[in-house]
């Protein structure tokens, strides 16, 4: 009956020193899987501020385009209002020159009559002075 004892203990320390071994080894892998686990963590964490910092940027740069181009709709709107004045005025120049010019066409045209009206009683009254 020792025997059976002695070989029964055996076994139950031999169980039990796998049983530990494995359960060591179980750690091993379960503290390298956490280890892998928070360098890929840091990874992610480094890549998601990375991208982030990307998208902040982006952002930025789409505000000045957008600033940049209101400001160019803005001038050229000015420009065009100028331009518009600028030619409504020679239009008006224009408008104001062709009056002055009929205006002066008429009194010179009256300003020959009168004077061929003056030629012609000058000379009635120099036929009728050679009577």
């Amino acid at each position: 009956m020792c025997r059976w004892w002695f070989t029964n203990i055996a076994e139950c320390w031999t169980k039990r020193g796998r049983d530990e071994e494995h359960r060591a080894l179980a750690a091993e892998d379960t503290h390298r899987a956490a280890e892998d686990l928070h360098r890929a963590s840091l990874a992610a964490e480094a890549a998601d501020n990375q991208h982030q910092q990307v998208a902040e940027d982006l952002h930025r740069a789409s505000l000045a385009a957008d600033n940049q181009h209101h400001a160019a709709a803005e001038d050229t709107h000015r420009a065009a209002e100028d331009l518009h004045r600028a030619s409504l005025a020679a239009h008006n120049q224009h408008r104001t020159a062709v009056e002055d010019t009929r205006r002066a066409a008429e009194d010179l045209h009256r300003a020959a009559e009168d004077a061929h009206q003056a030629a012609e009683d000058l000379h009635s009254a120099s036929l009728a002075a050679e009577r």
